[in-house]
């Protein structure tokens, strides 16, 4: 008795398996003749995709056309390389591994790319995400491997990772912008163009407020920019005495005077269109149309007016 009740019940669970089981491939055939009903190949393709990254079956892909789009696909929502490898193509079997590497944030992915151009992008993307030396190390490239040394570098403000960058061009670049943001006037004499060295220096100066960094330029129009920048951001006028060059110097009069709204520094500059220009902003800025009076440009006095 026990014998019968135990075939019965396994019977029963085998028509249920195979029913079921039957039950599911009627309803995955019906779905895949909704695709074959499609008018269009790109539909079709569309909907076979589709189907593959759902039902996570790579099957799905070999009814479709350009069947490297599909394992692109189905590769990235899984985020399994192996399906890269079903791709005949190297172009497209490179896409494939680069978009993974970047899903999955894995430079090791990289490696499987072909194509060198393609390999470097690889790793200079994956850079740009989360700037690495040891990632531009593997560039071939030497212009896109001084980029990625270069974006490293400013990213790590590690003068070290400039060094290991061929170009002198953006070597400079390196070394300036690490320069200006550690305000290390040190840095700034790595530089070797002398222009992107002065500008360095300016910018640090500035930043510190030292009259004796500035000094370290050559350039007479850079050396009185920084004594100009520093008189405006100290608000002190006398440093602007500095200047030997008239425009020059009453130009960081006007820089001193709109920076205090002090009206009286304006009323000392003797060059005319800066004597209007420093009234001009400073009326806007206070908006004080009487002090739109002083200008003494009759236009640009109705536009202060105006503007206020």
């Amino acid at each position: 008795m026990k014998k019968r009740y135990r075939f019965v019940l396994a019977y029963f669970i085998f028509v249920f398996v195979l029913v079921n089981s039957c039950s599911k491939e009627e309803v995955k055939q019906e779905i895949v003749d909704k695709c074959i009903d499609l008018k269009s190949q790109d539909a079709k393709d569309i909907c076979y995709s589709n189907l593959a990254v759902e039902r996570n079956d790579v099957r799905f892909c070999e009814k479709v056309f350009n069947k490297y789009q599909c394992y692109i696909l189905i590769s990235k929502e899984n985020e399994d390389p192996s399906y890269c490898a079903k791709i005949q193509q190297d172009a497209f079997r490179d896409v494939c591994y680069k978009d993974i590497s970047l899903v999955r944030n894995n430079s090791n992915l990289c490696a499987n790319i072909v194509r060198t151009s393609s390999r470097d992008s690889c790793y200079q993307t994956l850079n740009s995400l989360n700037p690495s030396p040891i990632l531009c190390a593997q560039i071939q490239n030497i212009q896109s491997r001084d980029a990625c040394y270069a974006l490293a570098g400013k990213s790590d403000q590690d003068v070290s990772i400039c060094n290991e960058i061929q170009s002198q061009n953006v070597k400079d670049n390196c070394y300036h912008s690490i320069g200006v943001r550690k305000q290390d006037p040190a840095i700034c004499s790595s530089v070797n163009n002398q222009d992107l060295r002065e500008s360095c220096y300016e910018s640090v100066s500035i930043q510190k407020q030292s009259i004796e960094l500035c000094e370290n330029i050559l350039n007479e129009d850079v050396k009185y920019g920084c004594y100009s920048g520093i008189a405006t951001a100290t608000k002190n006028l006398v440093l602007c005495d500095k200047i030997p060059i008239q425009r020059i110097k009453e130009k960081c009069f006007s820089a001193v005077a709109i920076r205090n709204q002090d009206i009286t520094i304006c009323s000392n500059i003797q060059i005319v269109d800066l004597k209007d220009g420093c009234y001009y902003s400073i009326a806007v800025q206070k908006k004080d149309k009487s002090i739109c009076s002083n200008l003494n440009n009759e236009s640009f006095r109705y536009e202060c007016l105006d503007k206020i």
